[in-house]
């Protein structure tokens, strides 16, 4: 006992520092499993907030019949993005979530009353129902009339080539008159992508964005209370729904895609269907080429503007079909040729090799 009094008298000032050292080392590690505990509870919280009684959504990337799933407890809705511009405040709102809802939507969260959506009879505009942090974000109130700007309904998107480049035939305008704002909290902090700031919603009768956008009884999200999953049984999943169409013609018919490209898994599954049932097929790529010429180095060189290019798969450098080779005289070609056809080929006076 002696000695041990003797050695921590010696050493009292190591003893001290390393006492310090654990207890800041103790502090710092109880303090960071704290904060993490309190960030992940904060985190649920917004997530359970934001969400209400929402258990699961079925969302498009293009707008469906109601009618899709068996279910009875189903709420529709089209989910937007879009601006919001007040005239009287000369402001603007950008990226806000413009939600086309009806009014049982807001039975998700019993702490959100049901504001008011439907238009009076004798008022000029639509109703729209804004959260505080888009009011905060305009600076207006009840009462003010409003610009709402959002995507319209393409079947091509207007990065493609084909899609429309005008604003004016991609963008729908509406104007709408506040007639509640409501806090930003529960309903009125409603997404269903998960974000710590402050979204800014604005709520629309459904009926009314669906005849802006044209798509009368389509939706484009489906909302539910039940826990129980949506299951692919429940789905009516029809050509139409899926943005698909068929094309007969006299020896083959074609398999469309409504947007322009059939989506990855779509065309996976018709080729697997195609295989499993022995119908031969061509997978293709329609697109437009701004023009088609000569080499520029020769004087008059003929083009033609605008030409449908048509892409096709080819096996060892010669195009096949489904009953066979292209043609009998078709040549190895490499990946830098194209077959031209015969009224192309005289308008452009063009020859194999040109």
């Amino acid at each position: 006992m002696r000695a041990f009094l003797k050695t921590a008298k010696h050493y009292w000032q190591v003893h001290v520092i390393v006492m310090l050292c654990t207890a800041v080392a103790t502090g710092v590690l109880a303090g960071a499993l704290i904060v993490g505990d309190s960030m992940r509870g904060s985190l649920r919280n917004i997530t359970l907030e934001r969400l209400g009684n929402i258990q699961h959504a079925l969302i498009a990337d293009h707008f469906f019949s109601p009618d899709i799933v068996n279910r009875q407890d189903m709420v529709p809705a089209i989910l937007l993005n879009g601006t919001v511009s007040a005239a009287e405040t000369d402001s603007r709102a950008s990226k806000v979530n413009i939600y086309g809802v009806e009014s049982r939507f807001f039975d998700f969260w019993e702490q959100t009353p049901t504001p008011k959506l439907e238009k009076d009879i004798n008022q000029a505009f639509a109703n729209i129902v804004i959260n505080e942090a888009l009011q905060n974000e305009l600076n207006v109130q009840v009462g003010a009339s409003l610009l709402v700007k959002f995507p319209k309904a393409a079947e091509i998107h207007p990065e493609f080539l084909l899609g429309t480049k005008d604003s004016d035939d991609i963008i729908e305008s509406l104007r709408v008159t506040v007639s509640e704002i409501i806090l930003t909290e529960h309903a009125g902090r409603f997404g269903l992508r998960p974000n710590q700031s402050l979204p800014l919603n604005a709520y629309i009768s459904l009926p009314i964005i669906q005849k802006v956008l044209g798509q009368t009884g389509k939706i484009n999200a489906l909302l539910t209370s039940n826990s129980e999953p949506i299951r692919s049984e429940e789905l009516s999943l029809t050509l139409d729904v899926l943005g698909l169409k068929i094309r007969t013609n006299d020896k083959h018919f074609d398999l469309q895609s409504q947007q322009y490209l059939i989506d990855p898994t779509l065309s996976e599954t018709a080729l697997t269907v195609a295989s499993d049932n022995g119908i031969p097929t061509l997978p293709t790529l329609t697109y437009l080429a701004n023009s088609i010429f000569l080499d520029e180095s020769i004087e008059n060189t003929q083009q033609v503007p605008y030409s449908t290019i048509l892409a096709l798969p080819f096996d060892d450098g010669e195009l096949k079909t489904p009953f066979g080779k292209y043609s009998s005289e078709a040549e190895q070609v490499e990946h830098s040729d194209i077959f031209l056809n015969q009224w192309a080929a005289d308008d452009l006076k063009a020859q194999v090799n040109d």
